[in-house]
Parts: C-alpha cells; structure tokens; sequence
C-alpha cells in the first residue's frame, strides 16, 4: 500500500488518500 501511496500525487484537500483508497476503491482515486 505505500507504494500505492507513493505514486498517488497529494490530495489537494488535505485528507489521507488511504481514507479515499478504502472508501472509493483505486481506480476511483487514479481516475480522478
């Protein structure tokens, strides 16, 4: 997972994207 995190450019609203990882799914948070 922190590799995951590590490609993931940081949330402009400041929340963990772990959170949204959980919450959305991946291809969720990649697409947007």
């Amino acid at each position: 997972i922190s590799n995951l995190r590590r490609k993931l450019p940081e949330r402009r609203d400041g929340h963990p994207w772990f959170k949204t990882l959980r919450g959305r799914g991946y291809l969720m948070v990649s697409a947007s």
